[in-house]
């Protein structure tokens, strides 16, 4: 074999053991993010954990934080050193410390190496002395067995064994715990911590819960080596590495976007601009220029005959789809079968040109270059897609990277359908609470047209037969008072009836002040003078006769301003009576406007000036109207309603 054939063997042997290592690192990162999400999920629910369960969220949110800072610190070093002193601080424990495992020849039991440490001040540090820095499983092989089954270790000082508690002693352990690092599947390690102060409890939920950071920082500091190991190499190696880097941070984009823009549907107050924003955070991890959701409509069978632009974010620059003539709507009638696979798939992209033809016109529209797809699934179903354009230029993407933005897709489908289905219920609940008043409104008009009068006729024609009866005996004048007692006695039940069955409301409880407040604002920014009197002392009104007088008042007002054009109103509203006496309120507003001819009689009137209105509301609560008038002389409305 040549020399060349036997480095190109060893060059690729290089990149698949490197490509193994990124690989679990995708895997580690894939792991965290999808943690992250089910997170954020959790918040929808109202109630939240408390104790162990406010631990657990805080060790997830450090496992989180120390995921970002691998990917994000340049001084590696650094990086661990911090989320070391993060993780300890977080724990309120002694020593954090990274300990790597090694495994010599048989039959020696394997080695452990101290290789990064963090302490609390005033607690030893445990890499400055050769002789702690460094030893064997000799005598706690079930330390190491434990770990071997991937199980955290929880020991007190009281509790170990010879020699090694005496090293542990002479660091002031009095209890060790140590989370297993997995790398490649194998155990590389532990990330160990010590109280030195006091020993606490800690459970094995908690334990476990770090298990993630574990792994994220042992991954980190194999791909470090590896790393440094590939600077060593050759210029085509440097360049391959730096491709599959780029992948890799163009994934971690992807990740921090879809976690940034779950967070931002769950937090923003208007849910659009949450999918907008949403759409923009992925828009520019991507460095696209458009991000948009089509969403299927028209299914026939089982696929969508048209997909609709329902949000988008474009580049400055960019012509939006949204907003198209021609390319909003996107018909796909003959695209069954790309449907078909695209809905069983994790996505679908590349040039226009290897799309199916049906969506040529429609990209073309728009300058749509390259285009690349992520379905949407809702309850198994194909829902919509997630659709982003390279209109500048066209860009070539790994399509099985675009997976990561599953989460994303599915987050933001399920937010527009969840949004239109609260909509929807509201509406419906409007509707409802809408025939319910209609309802309401009508059954105690028909009261009162009914029982009502019918009450009021009785009780004015027992009246009227007194003075016509012959015979004046007592007793025939009991029986009538006693009839004309029953008559009132109903018609106040009646109309007690007619005022239960509209709807009770605060708002009509101070009638001066919404009265002032219409007039305020029906004369704001004119010149006209306004005022407002209460006379006698004001008591709480039916909520029937309140809203009567407010809507009677306000269609004088209106008159005053609008036909009258008059420069002055004064109101007053007449509180009279008591509880113990029979009482009416009186409402009147007088005007200096130009005045006109009014009705001699209440069945003259023609329907001016909104007159028949307030005839017809005075006849609902038995209120007499009167109106003064004359051309020049302004206006005088005066209603009286009785309380029975």
């Amino acid at each position: 074999m040549t020399t060349d054939s036997t480095r190109w063997l060893e060059q690729v042997s290089i990149l698949e053991q490197e490509n193994a290592l990124l690989k679990s690192r995708l895997e580690t990162c894939e792991t965290a993010c999808a943690l992250l999400q089910a997170e954020v999920m959790c918040y929808r629910q109202p109630d939240r954990q408390t104790g162990a369960g406010q631990i657990r969220d805080r060790l997830l949110e450090l496992t989180a934080i120390a995921a970002n800072t691998l990917l994000t610190n340049e001084d590696f070093d650094d990086a661990i050193k911090s989320i070391l002193e993060m993780i300890g601080e977080g724990l309120e424990t002694d020593r954090m410390s990274v300990i790597e495992f090694f495994a010599p020849p048989s039959p020696l039991p394997p080695h452990w190496q101290v290789i990064y440490e963090w302490t609390s001040p005033g607690t030893p540090q445990q890499m400055t002395n050769p002789n702690w820095i460094e030893g064997s499983f000799d005598g706690i092989e079930d330390i190491y067995d434990q770990c071997c089954r991937g199980q955290p270790v929880s020991r007190l000082i009281d509790t170990m064994a010879e020699p090694f508690r005496s090293l542990q002693a002479q660091l002031g352990v009095k209890g060790l715990y140590a989370i297993p690092i997995s790398v490649n599947g194998h155990l590389w390690g532990v990330v160990g911590f010590d109280d030195c102060r006091v020993a606490k409890q800690r459970s094995m939920a908690e334990l476990s819960t770090l298990k993630i950071a574990a792994d994220c920082i042992g991954s980190a500091i194999e791909r470090q080596r590896t790393q440094q190991a590939l600077l060593q190499t050759e210029q085509q190696r440097l360049a391959d590495l730096a491709q599959v880097n780029e992948v890799l941070q163009a994934r971690d984009r992807l990740l921090e976007a879809t976690a940034i823009a779950a967070n931002t549907l769950l937090t923003t107050e208007k849910f659009d601009d949450g999918v907008n924003t949403a759409l923009q955070l992925i828009g520019e991890a991507l460095d696209t220029d458009r991000v948009k959701v089509l969403e299927c409509m028209g299914h026939v069978l089982s696929y969508p005959s048209s997909f609709t632009v329902s949000h988008e974010w474009v580049r400055e620059g960019i012509i939006p789809q949204i907003s198209h003539p021609s390319s909003s709507c996107i018909i796909s009638d003959e695209a069954e079968g790309f449907l078909q696979q695209l809905c069983l798939s994790d996505g679908f992209g590349g040039a226009l040109r290897e799309w199916p033809e049906v969506f040529w016109e429609a990209f073309e529209a728009v300058q749509a270059k390259a285009i690349y797809c992520v379905p949407i699934r809702l309850e198994g179903q194909l829902w919509g897609c997630l659709i982003f354009d390279d209109c500048r230029e066209v860009k070539q993407r790994d399509v099985s990277a675009l997976s990561v933005l599953k989460i994303a897709a599915n987050c933001i489908g399920s937010g527009i359908q969840q949004q239109r289905t609260q909509q929807a219920l509201i509406k419906a609940e409007q509707s409802k609470q809408s025939a319910i008043l209609e309802e309401r409104n009508r059954m105690a008009g028909e009261l009162h047209d009914t029982l009502a009068q019918s009450f009021t006729g009785i009780s004015l024609q027992v009246e009227a037969a007194k003075p016509l009866l012959e015979q004046t005996s007592s007793a025939v004048s009991r029986i009538l008072d006693h009839l004309k007692d029953l008559a009132e006695a109903g018609l106040a039940a009646a109309r007690q009836s007619v005022w239960a069955l509209y709807p009770a409301a605060a708002d009509y409880s101070d009638l001066a002040q919404l009265l002032y407040e219409s007039l305020e604002a029906m004369s704001r920014n004119t010149a006209t003078q306004i005022e407002v009197n209460v006379h006698g002392t004001p008591y709480p009104l039916p909520t029937f006769i309140s809203m009567n007088l407010l809507r009677i008042g306000q269609e004088a007002l209106t008159n005053a301003l609008k036909h009258a054009q008059a420069q002055a109103i004064t109101i007053d509203l007449t509180y009279e009576g008591n509880p113990q006496t029979e009482r009416s309120i009186l409402l009147t507003i007088c005007d200096d406007g130009c005045g006109f001819t009014p009705p001699m009689a209440p069945n003259a009137i023609n329907g001016g000036f909104g007159l028949v209105s307030m005839s017809e509301r005075c006849n609902r609560i038995g209120a007499q109207l009167s109106i003064t008038s004359a051309p020049g002389e302004g206006t005088q409305v005066l209603v009286e309603a009785p309380l029975l």
